[in-house]
């Protein structure tokens, strides 16, 4: 069963592994150029936004990897959409899940065989883009913390794209149409990511209000100034000292003036040692929301399909 499921998926698997492993290869080419470009003591410097002239260029290689790095669950949508929304749907499309059925495997055991390959290839292929990708960030783990890089790394990476493929698979078995299913694999993933990220992450863990030396290594959320009357953030606290009509700019020159008006600056953040819980939450809401697609698909495909 498991050859049958390797001969039939094989073009796709290709496909998908090509990408992560072109991500991969990416971060492990970069960090061995970087590695070897700069010594030891100065490489963790170029991850900082006060990287100074020894970094010579790398600092701004770093900033840009870092932009396109939110880019990365493309990858998580790609295994949703070649791995897993055409699994069940081409089959219903074709009608070819009658005769595969009917071969002296159980519509439950076929459906099993193929995710545990498909899953465990996904989670394969994720978690060696992960490696790669904290490989190349590691210099900058005990200067910069590890929060920018939450998103690439494990176990919560794998898991996203776990979540992807296998509402691929749900979606394919709900609508039964191909394209169809693709569609709403990127709407539906892109629509549980997306607030995950910018509104629950922030939520996990009541923020630690402190300086910003306190904050090293940790997650900034944001800076909040105080006059002892009220906590405002920046923006709000130069209208109230009357210092910006706009409230759109501001420079260290306000900021200065601030200071001298009696506002104290703080920040709200989350502390380095909280990385790993977060990580831990994170991975178990989107292996929640990829267990239930299984239930669901299970479901579908015992009661409703036939």
């Amino acid at each position: 069963m498991l050859w049958m499921a390797w001969r039939q998926h094989r073009l796709a698997v290709f496909s998908v592994a090509v990408a992560f492993s072109g991500a991969a290869a990416f971060f492990f080419l970069l960090g061995n150029r970087m590695r070897a470009a700069l010594p030891a003591d100065v490489l963790p410097n170029c991850f900082s936004v006060a990287s100074g002239p020894e970094c010579d260029g790398w600092a701004r290689v770093v900033n840009e990897t870092l932009n396109l790095s939110v880019l990365l669950p493309v990858l998580a949508i790609a295994a949703g959409v070649f791995l897993g929304a055409p699994l069940l749907a081409r089959e219903m499309e074709q009608r070819t899940h009658r005769y595969a059925w009917t071969q002296g495997v159980s519509r439950l055991r076929w459906l099993n065989t193929k995710l545990v390959m498909l899953g465990a290839t996904v989670l394969l292929l994720s978690t060696a883009v992960s490696a790669a990708h904290m490989w190349w960030y590691a210099p900058a783990a005990k200067t910069e913390g590890l929060f920018d890089a939450f998103g690439m790394t494990a176990p919560v990476f794998p898991a996203v794209c776990l979540f992807a493929f296998l509402l691929g698979v749900f979606m394919g078995a709900l609508f039964k149409r191909v394209l169809t299913a693709i569609t709403l694999t990127t709407a539906g993933f892109l629509a549980c990511l997306v607030p995950v990220q910018t509104i629950f992450r922030t939520r996990y863990l009541p923020a630690v209000d402190g300086q910003y030396a306190e904050a090293r290594g940790g997650w900034v959320m944001d800076f909040l100034y105080t006059d002892g009357s009220g906590t405002y953030t920046l923006f709000s606290a130069l209208q109230k000292a009357g210092l910006s009509g706009s409230g759109t700019s501001f420079g260290s020159k306000e900021i200065g003036q601030l200071k001298a008006l009696g506002f104290r600056e703080f920040v709200s953040y989350q502390p380095a040692d909280r990385f790993w819980t977060f990580q831990l939450i994170e991975a178990g809401i989107f292996t929640g929301l990829a267990a239930v697609c299984v239930a669901l698909t299970f479901y579908l495909v015992r009661t409703r399909l036939a």
